[in-house]
């Protein structure tokens, strides 16, 4: 399957990205910590655990939260971390293990379930990924981004009826959403559905007119169309509203 040059962390973000390459973003995260865990003095070493890791020291941080996870045996926090830690370094079996493991508790933080999401879904566990997302949209049901990101997944999972409806979910609740739009012309396009990709997409720029990507599939319809003066109309809007100097 073609692979969407899409979505992105954050709504208005400009560069898209792969579903994988969007949660691996929030995989390798340095936020601060929206959880510690109770404990006193696992919380000291999970502190010392994210310094050392805002200092790119590692093999500090890892040890630092291996100690909080001694004494805290159930910290969720601090599993997410280490999963989050070992992906960043490519040390895929030790991420599974700890994103399991995190994933098991019962959350309410949307942001390390994303997390956890995104490093299951690179693992080739795009089904459990998508559960937690849904975790993740039952926490907050007013938020579009999560529907974004569950879209592209269920894309990636070849459910593409699924994967439209939830964009369009998305969108529902973030209809001046530029990503929603650009998603849903992406898929659209995909579908063969070529008319209703290109309002999307202008719907994407009409909402966002700094948005290159929905100019570029915009045009690329037009010019598969062989219309050619309306993709030249696209790309000449481009280059005088967001890249005059390409």
């Amino acid at each position: 399957m073609c692979l969407l040059i899409s979505l992105m962390v954050v709504a208005c973000a400009a560069a898209p990205q792969t579903p994988e390459r969007m949660l691996t973003s929030a995989a390798t995260s340095k936020a601060t910590p929206s959880i510690h865990p109770p404990d006193a003095a696992a919380s000291y070493h999970f502190m010392l655990g994210y310094q050392a890791e805002i200092a790119q020291n590692m093999d500090r941080a890892i040890e630092e939260y291996q100690a909080a996870l001694k004494t805290d045996p159930t910290s969720q926090s601090v599993k997410a971390r280490l999963a989050g830690l070992y992906f960043s370094l490519g040390d895929m079996p030790n991420a599974v293990v700890y994103a399991d493991q995190a994933a098991e508790g019962p959350s309410q933080d949307g942001q390390l379930l994303t997390q956890l999401a995104g490093i299951l879904a690179s693992a080739g566990q795009g089904e459990r990924a998508v559960k937690l997302l849904d975790r993740v949209i039952d926490l907050d049901p007013t938020a579009g981004d999560p529907y974004f990101t569950k879209g592209l997944l269920l894309l990636n999972l070849k459910r593409q009826p699924e994967a439209e409806q939830a964009i369009r979910s998305g969108l529902a609740l973030a209809p001046e959403s530029a990503v929603g739009h650009y998603h849903l012309g992406r898929m659209l396009l995909d579908a063969g559905k070529g008319d209703e990709a290109a309002a999307s997409l202008e719907r994407a720029i009409a909402v966002n007119a700094s948005f290159e990507p929905a100019y570029l599939a915009l045009a690329s319809i037009y010019e598969l169309r062989q219309d050619q003066d309306r993709a030249v109309a696209v790309l000449r809007k481009y280059l005088q509203s967001v890249n005059p100097r390409n």
